[in-house]
């Protein structure tokens, strides 16, 4: 898989993600820090490490039970994020809170994606002639501090290493070589967002087709796809 991305300032600014690509592009991490910016690598490594661990041994000893109602792939995605929950907890944020990272990590299998994700990225499916499609979307706290029309700094919509346990949201889905997946991190999702054609899947097509709607918002934008 190949990932095109890129960040959009506001009047405000939000964390730049770290990305990092895995197997030959069959994996990708995406990791958004909130406080100390270094937080985010640690994480990323704990969870590539562990996805690596699952790749070659399927057996891999986990402190935390694998659930029947995901597949394998998604119950590492699952057991990774875990761990690195734990770490940023009893690590970093011990003491008191420091840091919050969002996370959402990817692994292709054949003709099946699955997905851990935790904050923001929003994930939305795109497949030839047919609308987008929510795999799993969250908004920030500022709509639920602020309300929904507040211009305000973004806020984490949740994150990794805050508490003992951790919200995620874990799927799996089949995508086939033409579909396509829009990763958004944002304050909100432009009603735009839901129309775009199969000639508008493009970092700078969808940038001027929501760029009105934003408001001065930063964003983030990535656009996945098998070529």
């Amino acid at each position: 898989m190949r990932l095109r991305e890129r960040s959009y300032s506001g009047r405000s600014a939000r964390p730049k993600p770290i990305v990092r690509e895995e197997f030959g592009g069959e994996f990708w991490v995406i990791a958004t820090s909130w406080g100390n910016a270094d937080a985010g690598m640690p994480v990323v490594e704990e969870i590539v490490k562990y996805v690596s661990a699952t790749r070659g041994d399927v057996e891999v000893t986990s402190p935390f039970e694998f659930m029947s109602c995901y597949t394998s792939e998604a119950n590492a995605l699952r057991v990774a994020a875990l761990l690195s929950n734990d770490r940023l907890y009893r690590g970093e944020n011990k003491i008191e809170y420091n840091s919050l990272v969002e996370v959402v990590a990817l692994w292709k299998t054949d003709r099946q994606l699955s997905w851990v994700q935790c904050g923001s990225s929003q994930l939305f499916m795109k497949k030839p002639g047919q609308d987008l499609h929510p795999l799993c979307v969250s908004n920030d706290q500022m709509r639920d501090v602020l309300g929904i029309h507040a211009e305000a700094s973004p806020l984490p919509a949740a994150g990794l290493g805050l508490e003992s346990s951790c919200p995620l949201s874990i799927g799996s889905c089949v995508m086939e070589e033409e579909d396509q997946i829009i990763l958004f991190s944002s304050s909100k999702i432009p009603r735009d967002i839901w129309q775009l054609t199969d000639s508008e899947i493009d970092l700078q097509k969808i940038i001027n087709k929501i760029g009105s709607q934003m408001e001065d918002q930063p964003f983030w934008l990535g656009i996945l796809g098998l070529t």
